[in-house]
């Protein structure tokens, strides 16, 4: 394979095309990026962080592929990217190509990074793609009987396993402190008093354990522009925790890269983040933090039968967790191949079109093919009765609706922001802990 472009979005998603780009480029491969976004150029920071220096251009999911971004000597696109923005690259691509009659670019999609909630969902908005990579035998077994059942073809399916597993799989030495560190998600958990929680259940650890360094990590800088809108940032959560008492020395809120702190610690806790496959990757216990449950939502319903599964209250026990052989063997991938899989099967699927002298044919787009008998149905009664029951609202009532909904969400945005409200709350949270200590 001689030429390819990335496209990614978000930061983990971009971490990943990374890595695919960096090995693609030691095959001697011309790799160039693409960021899916038209202010993209303000994430470069951000990139930085992770080792993602190279140039990238951005723009929109049009732009990219009607601006001939991805013609000639473009061999293959790897789509490292949500569900929801597959969509539209699939439907434009297919319609694009539908009548080429030369060699097209070989499309790769995939799950970038962990799998919780609406597996079959999602990979029914990434499977146009001429190969779906997947990251355990877990989730091509459950993908390759959908896709049976619903009479999709399931050739594109190829378990390669993560590929930013590699890099820490081939950490030879590591030293490691008497620390621990805590992965926080920018939206799990979402709630102000679930993520006001978890940073007191920590320095509180951190308080009863002093020669203990109790890192925490959030995901993203504050302020910082992301695809995940962080509500309640930990800094600011800190700040607050700081003015009911001091925060110990050994507490320490912490933006070094993921890779690092995992390297040094003996411990490494999150609710569902991909660093917890990382950490396993490196050799380093994992606790997932259940107390707000398993739920397939918060990611935690991943881990049941792992062996992994921790509270904060049983911290101290953590330490000593061990993956069990059966959830390891069906759930994670890790022997150092994992890039070197999916940048093998593209260049299969490259080489088979070439040497056929034809156009590979597309993929048809499930999730259309599946709702086309409900498509033509709404089409159908659009001009004369509604779904619901009833004659389709005029745009006149259609405007006013939106323009409800829209009102409310914007009173609820301005009461969040009101410093009496956000007061009245913390008031209400603090006289209900204090009466919980006292029982």
């Amino acid at each position: 394979m001689q030429r390819a472009l990335f496209v990614a979005y978000p930061d983990s998603n971009v971490k990943v095309a990374h890595t695919l780009g960096r090995y693609a480029a030691m095959q001697g491969c011309k790799v160039d990026y693409y960021v899916p976004r038209q202010r993209a150029h303000r994430y470069g920071d951000h990139f930085a962080e992770f080792g993602f220096t190279e140039p990238y251009d951005f723009g929109t999911i049009e732009q990219l592929l009607l601006q001939k971004r991805t013609d000639e000597s473009v061999e293959a696109v790897f789509l490292c990217l949500t569900g929801p923005e597959l969509l539209p690259f699939f439907k434009i691509f297919n319609e694009k190509y539908k009548s080429a009659t030369g060699a097209r670019p070989i499309t790769c999609t995939g799950y970038w990074g962990m799998t919780f909630g609406n597996l079959i969902g999602g990979y029914l908005a990434r499977s146009g793609g001429d190969i779906f990579c997947v990251n355990s035998r877990y989730d091509y077994s459950v993908l390759s009987r959908a896709a049976a059942d619903l009479g999709i073809p399931s050739d594109n399916i190829v378990h390669t396993g993560l590929p930013i597993l590699d890099g820490p799989h081939k950490t030879q030495s590591i030293t490691r402190e008497d620390a621990m560190l805590f992965a926080a998600q920018p939206t799990i958990p979402a709630l102000y008093f679930e993520r006001l929680y978890v940073l007191e259940r920590l320095v509180s650890y951190a308080r009863g354990n002093p020669s203990t360094r109790v890192y925490f990590k959030p995901r993203h800088r504050l302020n910082q522009t992301t695809l995940h809108e962080v509500k309640y940032h930990y800094e600011l959560l800190l700040r607050e925790l700081s003015e009911k008492g001091p925060i110990p020395d050994n507490f320490i809120l912490t933006y070094e890269p993921i890779l690092d702190l995992l390297r040094k610690v003996g411990l490494c806790l999150t609710i569902s983040s991909t660093a917890a496959f990382e950490a396993l990757a490196l050799g380093c216990p994992v606790g997932i933090i259940s107390d707000f449950g398993l739920s397939e939502g918060m990611g935690t319903s991943k881990f049941a039968g792992s062996g992994l599964l921790t509270r904060f209250r049983d911290i101290s026990n953590a330490w000593q967790n061990s993956l069990r052989q059966s959830w390891r063997t069906d759930h994670f991938t890790c022997d150092g191949r994992n890039t070197e899989r999916v940048f093998k099967r593209v260049c299969n699927v490259v080489e088979k079109q070439k040497s056929s002298g034809h156009t590979l044919p597309l993929r048809k787009l499930p999730m259309a093919e599946l709702k086309a008998d409900y498509a033509d149905f709404l089409d159908r009664v659009s001009g004369q009765e509604s779904h619901r029951g009833g004659p389709p609202p005029s745009p006149v009532k259609r405007f006013l609706a939106q323009l409800a909904r829209r009102t409310i969400v914007w009173m609820f945005k301005v009461a969040s922001r009101i410093k009496g409200v956000d007061e009245l709350l913390k008031r209400a949270y603090m006289d209900v802990r204090g009466d919980n200590e006292k029982r």
